[in-house]
């Protein structure tokens, strides 16, 4: 009989019983083609694989579960933390009403003066103050 060569990966504990017993791994998958030819064993066989592989999926459920149970929690610790007003230090005040002098006096919106003054006077303040041009336009926005 022609034999051909085969490679597959397998458990290690499945390696380890093949080893320790008196057959090869040819002799192995010989006697499992023999098994899956059966129409029953196939089934079962089948029907193994999907339990495990159910088990598998509640076990990752159950993993992804607790994982999205400890983001809450750090969620609403962070929240509880959180506080909407803004502490805003005298420097920033001092270039936010700058800021809103000028533009009341090209009559246009704070976070548009660099239209109207020619220069990058949002990015000078924000520099100024050690914070960035966001920053300091969410600033802008607010009534402080």
């Amino acid at each position: 009989m022609v034999k051909v060569l085969v490679s597959a990966r397998c458990k290690p504990q499945s390696r380890v019983i093949i080893k320790n017993s008196n057959y090869t791994y040819g002799d192995a998958i010989d006697y499992f083609a023999r098994k899956i030819s059966n129409e029953n064993t196939k089934i079962l066989i089948e029907i193994e694989t999907l339990r495990h592989e159910i088990r598998e999926l509640e076990d990752n459920l159950k993993k992804t579960k607790r994982k999205i149970e400890h983001k809450r929690e750090y969620l609403q610790l962070l929240e509880s933390r959180y506080s909407d007003e803004v502490q805003v230090d005298e420097m920033v005040m001092d270039s936010i009403r700058a800021i809103r002098s000028i533009a009341e006096t090209f009559d246009c919106e704070p976070t548009e003066i660099d239209k109207f003054t020619g220069a990058d006077t949002l990015e000078f303040h924000a520099k100024k103050c050690g914070i960035t041009r966001f920053e300091l336009e969410e600033l802008l926005k607010r009534k402080l």
